[in-house]
């Protein structure tokens, strides 16, 4: 998107992963400059910042998934943890001023009997691996945010994004995608939780947006980017629009003992971004799900080009968002 945009951006990540749906090519070809290297490593962190000399950084790099936390909590911690860390600390000894960008997680709040919608002030708790580390890196992230540097910090919580182009284990929109193309029935965890579903592209423009206005000291703070809070869907209200738009007719089955406890309800109160970035969501809850119903199917079934269908779908967001430069 940014690149449509006309910005001129550099990625840094680990190896190229090959069981992903798009091609090394495809994946090279979406950034200006690249770099391999491990957010904990401060000096791949170096050699990227003094090639490039960035304007804004916006850091991604995570261990994301929240069964991997389960049965990994070592690299859980360490990934996101301790890469929050090393990058804010590279990124301080900056001569010039950097925006940067912290994404944490909607699963940094912590989870009250009566509480629906979290907002920026509630307090942080996780209940299990990936949501402490994560509650970890957003502390971490404040604390770099209170320290008199040239950084000027801000922290994006969201969660739940879905779109084209996932391959994630253990996530649902993928899940389904197999389900159907194989003919099995899905098989649910917690049919009815309760998350603030949303389309990447109208979370990345979030990101993007808060990203630009950084420098200002009002923006240097905590926000939460999630659907309309007045839209309550759940997993299984998930499972049946994307199937519907598949055009399938197929019913889901519930595993009835579950490892790993998750939460039944999160939602998100993203009035302070509405109110203050002007950041509201293009798509709603029924265009979310047939679009990314819609890429699956025409990249399975049609042998559409990911990136190829990755793009018509960015290019759409941009002119339906009426997206510029300068957001």
């Amino acid at each position: 998107m940014l690149r449509e945009l006309g910005h001129t951006v550099t990625g840094l990540s680990i190896d190229f992963k090959e069981n992903g749906y798009f091609s090394r090519e495809f994946v090279e070809s979406s950034v200006d400059f690249s770099f391999l290297g491990d957010i904990r490593d401060k000096k791949s962190l170096d050699r990227s910042l003094e090639a490039k000399d960035p304007d804004v950084v916006v850091h991604l790099a995570a261990q994301a998934l929240v069964i991997n936390g389960f049965e990994n909590p070592h690299e859980t911690f360490s990934t996101n943890a301790l890469g929050t860390h090393t990058l804010l600390e590279v990124l301080s000894t900056s001569v010039k001023p950097i925006n940067c960008l912290i994404i944490t997680t909607d699963k940094v709040y912590k989870p009250t009997v009566n509480q629906v919608h979290f907002t920026e002030d509630d307090s942080l708790g996780g209940t299990d691996p990936y949501s402490h580390s994560k509650v970890v890196a957003d502390s971490i992230a404040q604390f770099w945010m209170s320290l008199n540097t040239k950084l000027s910090i801000g922290i994006a919580r969201a969660g739940n994004v879905v779109g084209g182009g996932d391959k994630g284990e253990h996530r649902l929109i993928p899940y389904l995608a197999e389900c159907l193309i194989l003919g099995e029935s899905p098989r649910l965890r917690y049919p009815h939780a309760v998350r603030p579903w949303q389309h990447v592209l109208d979370c990345v423009s979030g990101y993007a947006k808060l990203a630009s206005r950084l420098q200002d000291k009002k923006f240097q703070a905590v926000w939460n980017f999630g659907p309309n809070s007045k839209t309550i869907h759940t997993v299984s209200d998930v499972v049946s629009a994307f199937v519907s738009n598949w055009g399938n007719s197929v019913a889901w089955d519930q595993v009835l003992e579950n490892k790993y406890e998750e939460t039944p309800t999160l939602l998100l109160d993203s009035s302070r971004a509405q109110r203050e970035l002007g950041w509201h969501e293009t798509y709603d809850f029924t265009t979310t799900i047939r679009l990314t119903s819609e890429w699956y199917k025409e990249v399975l079934l049609n042998n559409v080009e990911p990136g190829e269908k990755t793009m018509e779908q960015v290019r759409e967001f941009i002119v339906k968002a009426q997206l510029n430069k300068h957001f």
